[in-house]
């Protein structure tokens, strides 16, 4: 999850969760906490999970919870009235707050992603053993955005410098679209303040073609748009459900990626020594000239040596010095450049008719690439 996801996630927790209370909390798998809840109208599931690279937290349709064969966490807030949900501001922790003065956080990143609990200040158990209870509750100072004032690496790592809170594949798409290398510091500071205003002012909530989910328009991130949901809870829901298929998606994408730059520069290779084909015509006359020059002479028997030299009637007043080969007559070395006129002739056709299929080709793979 990123930062900007949980700005909109509090607001919708705390819309629907004001004055709820905490039924049962429990583990049904591996690194997921599910929380029941409890209101006067309607009861949510609140889903976390605190697996590595896909550490996330939101509200799932309701069903009742295990009763038997569970393990239980957090039990001193069970029955306690939820009074308030907040965040730290440019981090990605969320808490909630109980009337009994207890404090249940979720901290959203890393390999420590992990649900805590606190009372007057202090972590009395976690989720996952980290050997934090007892240590202060997690209070990290406010991060500052955009103080760098000197600015080092490619566009990436400046923007990391000036603003940490974007995930990493948005800006490797932002950079590639919008060519943020080329730009210089002060331009690049205000595109990614203006990308960010955009995400915390006027959210689009889309899934896209290839699975992975944004809260950029596509104005800023021009990749296309599969859906948009409603809402940010429907958004972080659909990438943890979906999160293997994605990531066996990007793999088999990136693989199949690798394949297809390899062909293509193959075809580039391929393409630049065609486009040298017409030497081919220039070496097609020379052997067909050497082979008529050679053939006017054909009465003087053999050659003396491995070169002829001999007027050259193409180039009035001009010798051309012609290789031989002297175990062959004349008129045979004239044959031999006859067949070898011949086969440049063929191989320059043959571009030409080659051509046009590898350049459909290599546009084809390009646009497959670019999908």
């Amino acid at each position: 999850m990123n930062y900007y996801e949980l700005i909109y996630l509090k607001k919708e927790l705390n819309f629907k969760l004001a004055d709820c209370f905490i039924e049962q909390i429990i583990t049904p798998f591996k690194n997921q906490l599910e929380v029941f809840i409890a209101g006067n109208e309607k009861s949510f599931r609140l889903n976390f999970s605190s697996s590595p690279g896909n550490s996330a937290l939101f509200l799932d349709s309701y069903r009742t919870g295990k009763k038997s064969n569970t393990i239980q966490f957090f039990e001193p807030i069970y029955g306690a009235k939820i009074v308030g949900i907040d965040i730290i501001s440019h981090d990605r922790f969320l808490w909630i707050d109980f009337e009994n003065g207890y404090r249940l956080w979720f901290r959203l990143f890393g390999n420590k992603a992990n649900a805590l609990l606190t009372f007057e200040g202090r972590i009395v158990s976690s989720f996952k053993d980290h050997g934090e209870v007892g240590e202060p509750e997690p209070m990290p100072e406010v991060k500052e955005l955009y103080q760098a004032e000197h600015l080092s690496g490619g566009a990436i790592k400046k923007i990391q410098q000036l603003n940490p809170l974007f995930p990493k594949w948005e800006l490797k798409e932002l950079v590639e679209h919008h060519e943020l290398d080329t730009l210089p510091d002060a331009e690049l500071k205000d595109f990614i303040k203006a990308c960010a205003d955009q995400k915390e002012k006027n959210p689009t909530f889309r899934i896209l073609r290839d699975g992975r989910v944004t809260l950029l328009n596509e104005h800023y991130l021009p990749l296309q748009t599969k859906e948009t949901t409603e809402d940010v809870n429907e958004l972080i829901r659909y990438r943890f459900k979906n999160y293997a298929h994605q990531q066996r998606l990007h793999q088999q994408k990136s693989q199949i990626g690798k394949l297809i730059k390899r062909q293509i520069k193959r075809l580039e290779s391929s393409l630049k020594n065609l486009a040298q084909a017409d030497k081919g015509i220039e070496k097609a006359k020379k052997y067909e000239q050497y082979g008529h020059l050679l053939m006017a002479n054909a009465h003087l028997g053999n050659p003396d040596n491995s070169k002829m030299e001999l007027d050259d009637f193409y180039n009035q007043g001009e010798k051309v010095s012609i290789p031989v080969d002297e175990q062959l007559s004349i008129a045979e070395n004239a044959e031999h450049y006859y067949k070898r006129s011949a086969a440049s002739l063929k191989s320059y056709e043959e571009a030409l008719e080659r051509m046009p299929k590898l350049e459909q080709r290599q546009q084809r793979l390009t646009k497959m690439l670019q999908l």
